[in-house]
């Protein structure tokens, strides 16, 4: 073997590209009171249904404020304390999903998921010619 022969780089390569559910928060929806059309929007759902997840942040009231609505029209929000870090997750353009776990009365609770790679790991493979020693 001389110093001219060609030695291919090691190349990082995802571990297969599964991804699974996680959960970031479970919560009752707040300011339902304040929307006009909260109450009957509530009642027309049902565990299971998916309401949209809307940043807002030019809410004069929380800069990381995420509206729950259903049909283009706002529930109410995400509560304030467990906002941010969802909030840079969806400046991030990260896919939220949130999810009806349960209504009680004028009570909506949610659940927000996202979806994040099975495994961490890289796994480091030597593209070698074949034949060569």
């Amino acid at each position: 073997m001389d110093g001219d022969e060609f030695v291919p780089p090691l190349k990082p390569r995802r571990a297969r590209n599964r991804l699974r559910e996680a959960l970031l928060l479970r919560a009752r929806v707040v300011g339902t009171e304040f929307e006009p059309d909260a109450e009957k929007l509530i009642s027309s759902m049902k565990e299971g249904d998916h309401p949209r997840l809307i940043r807002e942040p030019d809410n004069p009231y929380d800069e990381n404020a995420i509206a729950v609505t259903r049909r283009g029209r706002k529930i109410g929000y995400v509560p304030r304390q467990h906002n941010t870090i969802l909030a840079n997750l969806m400046d991030q353009e990260v896919m939220l999903v949130c999810n009806v776990e349960r209504i009680d009365g004028p009570d909506l609770y949610v659940s927000i998921w996202t979806k994040v790679p099975e495994t961490r790991e890289f796994l480091l493979t030597v593209v070698t010619d074949a034949g060569t020693e």
